[in-house]
């Protein structure tokens, strides 16, 4: 273990004297909802219209061995997916009339009478797991859907207008910045104290009807919240601490009355220098009454997320999630396979193999986390045929007892990766530059031994969105030139065969193990013939 991952354990201990209880769970299932209509499932195969036995099967699924919390996102945080008084469903409905659009399967089943987030509990409860609710804070999907769905730009600001009556009638809370990212200018600025208090109001009503244990307050579906170009740093973080602190407040008032805690987490991006845009300063949320931090890459598993620098930060009574996701890296655009039934096309999604996981959660634990979590650990089984060549597959539920035993992911072997992204919150991300012959781009990566140490000699290969012809490359690890290897094959064998191409888009290398690193390993590669090329992936295979 290297010096600082030691000073990180040391301040970890240290903080858990000094400070009180923290959340007990330490595996956090990720439910998106949405999932239920748009993936087959055993429960769902078609998949059909939703009905109440869908989440509770969602449940069932998740409550095997080492999952002890469950948490749930019920709809994009702009429309209660529960019995509501803030927002009822049949004013909802209304609202959509009177943009000619009729309400999805989900609206229908809460117009009807369902309550999707009772349900939830209940079964939660009857499963021994813990029911949480992530709660989306600014989610832009309805954007997106809105831009295929309708042909002409009257259309789609019709759908926006429809979101619900909140956004609809407010287009003054608009944040309009041009600059912003693909849909982010139409969010709602949460400058604005009535934007904040239209999701607390929600937030609320759910504590206070629901026997949940605790909250996720999601900042990064999606991370935009203000303009700019019109708050500071300073400005947007005191009025976030401000909202979770009236949330803590809110809860403890409950605690009060009925004896019961309830947690209080975030989502964030794992990449601390870029929290200052979405209004988060961990000190000032801590003191404001946060137990959690779930450290996210938005939607990859990211072997660079910047997990010990935030147990640093956070005391030691707030438990630290490193998130795991069920895709590596993003690749070519290539047509779906005959076996989905459609004809989807998309880009090859490399999915996160189960020694992946095995690799990431260690290599999380070592850093300081208190547990993992999953987000859309259900879309291997596919999306409407995008995302999945092969048709789709189950996910691997076998594996999560195996997340939270740190001393079994010590002792099994290693499968390091680098992927190309769509992370908006990523400063530096990979792979997204065109190599040219003589200019090299430098990776880090943090890796540490298994029990016992590295004893056999890697193999590192890269991967492109091209074949790779009879172009050369070089590798240097650690300051060595590494040599070639013909053997371009998966090192161990896989279940998911997404993203796996052909030969010819591979090279490899041989790794000695005597040049691995406990800590920052530097990998530096460069195109010294052929044509310019983009690569979008990178692995480590060692024991």
């Amino acid at each position: 273990m290297s010096a600082r991952l030691i000073f990180v354990v040391v301040l970890l201990a240290a903080g858990n004297l000094m400070a009180g209880d923290k959340p007990p769970y330490k595996l956090l299932f990720g439910n998106d909802t949405t999932h239920i209509t748009s993936c087959p499932s055993p429960f769902n195969p078609r998949p059909g219209p939703f009905v109440e036995e869908h989440i509770r099967a969602c449940v069932q699924e998740s409550a095997v061995e080492g999952v002890d919390a469950h948490l749930l996102q019920p709809g994009m945080g702009w429309v209660p997916w529960w019995q509501s008084e803030v927002y009822p469903m049949a004013d909802h409905v209304q609202w959509l009339a009177e943009h000619g659009i009729k309400p999805h399967a989900y609206e229908r089943y809460i117009l009807n009478g369902g309550d999707l987030v009772a349900a939830y509990v209940e079964e939660c409860r009857k499963q021994n797991i813990a029911p949480l609710i992530s709660f989306r804070l600014n989610d832009s999907h309805f954007l997106s859907h809105a831009k295929q769905d309708y042909q002409d730009e009257a259309a789609v600001q019709n759908a926006r207008e429809a979101v619900c009556r909140f956004y609809g009638e407010n287009p003054q809370f608009i944040i309009g910045d041009e600059t912003l990212e693909k849909h982010y200018k139409y969010l709602q600025d949460w400058a604005h104290p009535e934007v904040r208090d239209y999701r607390f109001r929600l937030i609320k009503e759910l504590c206070e009807n629901y026997d949940i244990e605790g909250i996720e307050l999601d900042f990064l579906r999606h991370p935009c919240f203000f303009d700019r170009r019109k708050t500071t740093d300073d400005e947007r973080s005191d009025m976030m601490a401000g909202f979770v602190r009236r949330i803590r407040n809110m809860m403890d008032a409950l605690e009060k009355n009925d004896g019961k805690k309830r947690w209080l987490g975030i989502r964030v991006t794992a990449y601390p220098d870029r929290w200052g845009e979405i209004g988060v300063d961990l000190q000032k949320l801590t003191d404001a009454g946060l137990n959690w931090v779930n450290c996210s890459s938005h939607y990859f598993t990211d072997l660079g997320m910047e997990i010990a620098r935030i147990r640093e930060m956070a005391p030691g009574h707030v438990a630290l999630y490193s998130e795991l996701h069920y895709v590596t890296a993003v690749g070519p655009y290539r047509e779906a396979a005959a076996t989905t039934g459609r004809n989807s096309a998309g880009s090859v999604r490399r999915m996160t193999d189960p020694l992946q996981f095995y690799t990431a959660a260690n290599l999380a634990y070592e850093q300081g986390a208190d547990g993992v979590s999953l987000f859309n650990f259900h879309y291997y089984r596919g999306s409407r045929g995008v995302y999945t060549r092969d048709g789709g597959k189950e996910p691997p539920f076998d594996i999560l007892k195996y997340l939270t035993n740190r001393d079994w992911l010590e002792k099994q072997p290693q499968w390091y990766f680098i992927g190309a992204t769509f992370n908006p919150l990523m400063s530096n991300e990979p792979f997204t530059k065109t190599y040219a012959i003589g200019k090299p781009e430098t990776f880090r990566l943090l890796m540490t031994p298994p029990q016992g140490g590295w004893s056999e000699d890697g193999r590192l290969r890269l991967l492109a969105r091209d074949p790779l012809g009879d172009s050369s490359w070089s590798v240097v690890f650690n300051g060595h030139e590494l040599k070639r290897t013909d053997d371009v094959s998966e090192p161990y064998d896989v279940r998911y065969t997404t993203g796996i191409l052909e030969p010819e888009y591979y090279r490899a290398f041989t790794v000695p193990h005597k040049l691995l690193r406990d800590g920052e390993n530097e990998i530096e590669v460069m195109l010294l013939s052929g044509k310019k090329m983009k690569l979008f992936y990178l692995d480590i295979a060692v024991e």
